[in-house]
Order: structure tokens, then C-alpha cells, then sequence
């Protein structure tokens, strides 16, 4: 019964590091996108309305790499006029930008599990609650999201 609680205790401690980890992993990655941002917003002469991380493996490496996504509206509002993100490999802990993500059409990324990148593709930024269109799956190629049929990747 000793032995079975060590064993408990064990469990309960690599899953507490994971989620240290990853939260890790999620703050370096906002904390560089930070950094980067108001040369996002000069570039674009619009402000960052939200950005959030979305954390898993982009090169099968089994490392915890991150996608930043972030939505830009004009100045003085608040509407969301268009999406883009930034990927950020993890490079022995520490995460490095190795590329931007602009597509044609406004995202919503799902997920990264496997190497595929799960992206929404959204009839609009704008509204409140946009329809989805279709659904798109990427995969990580020369530090770019390359469009991909989920089952060749995998």
C-alpha cells in the first residue's frame, strides 16, 4: 500500500510538471509576441485587439512548440477586421519565431496535435458569432504552414 502511494505521489508530480511546462511554454510565447507587437501594428496601422497561444507540436519533435494567434482591429475601434499568427519552434526550451501565418480568409486555430495545424476558416472576423466554412489542416514545412489533406500527414 507504501509503495502504491509513492507511485500516486510519482503520477501526480510528471503531470504537475507538464502543466508547468506548457504553461511555460504559453508565457514565453505571449511574452515574445509582446515584445514583436507594436511593430505588428505600425506595419499594419491597426492595434492588436487579443492574441492568444495555441501549444503543441508543430515538427514532431516531441517538444511543445506554440502558434500565436491575434486579431487586428483599426485604430480607435475594437473590431476584429482580420486574423494572423506567428510560430514559434521550441528550440531546446526556449521558443524562437521562425515565421508569420496570413492566409486569405479570417482563422480560428483548433489545434496542433501530430504536426497538423486545425484551422477554422470563418465567414468573417467581424461578427459576433461568424459560420464556419471549412475546416483546413497545415503542417509545418520549411517554417511555413503549408495546406495539407489531414490523413498524408499523419
Amino acid at each position: 500500500m507504501k509503495y502504491l502511494s509513492c507511485l500516486t505521489c510519482f503520477i501526480i508530480s510528471i503531470i504537475s510538471y507538464q502543466v508547468d511546462a506548457q504553461k511555460s511554454i504559453e508565457k514565453q510565447a505571449l511574452e515574445l509576441f509582446d515584445k514583436y507587437a507594436p511593430k505588428i501594428e505600425n506595419s499594419n496601422e491597426a492595434v492588436i485587439a487579443y492574441r492568444r497561444a495555441i501549444l503543441g507540436d508543430l515538427n514532431n519533435d516531441d517538444l511543445t512548440d506554440a502558434i500565436v494567434e491575434f486579431g487586428m482591429a483599426a485604430k480607435g475601434g475594437n473590431s476584429v477586421l482580420f486574423k494572423h499568427a506567428a510560430i514559434y519552434l521550441n528550440v531546446n526550451g526556449s521558443l524562437k519565431v521562425v515565421g508569420g501565418f496570413e492566409p486569405a480568409y479570417c482563422i480560428q486555430i483548433e489545434s496542433i496535435k501530430n504536426g497538423i495545424v486545425s484551422v477554422l476558416e470563418l465567414e468573417a472576423c467581424a461578427l459576433p458569432w461568424p459560420k464556419t466554412i471549412a475546416l483546413h489542416y497545415y503542417k509545418l514545412e520549411q517554417n511555413k504552414l503549408v495546406e495539407t489533406v489531414k490523413g498524408e500527414a499523419e
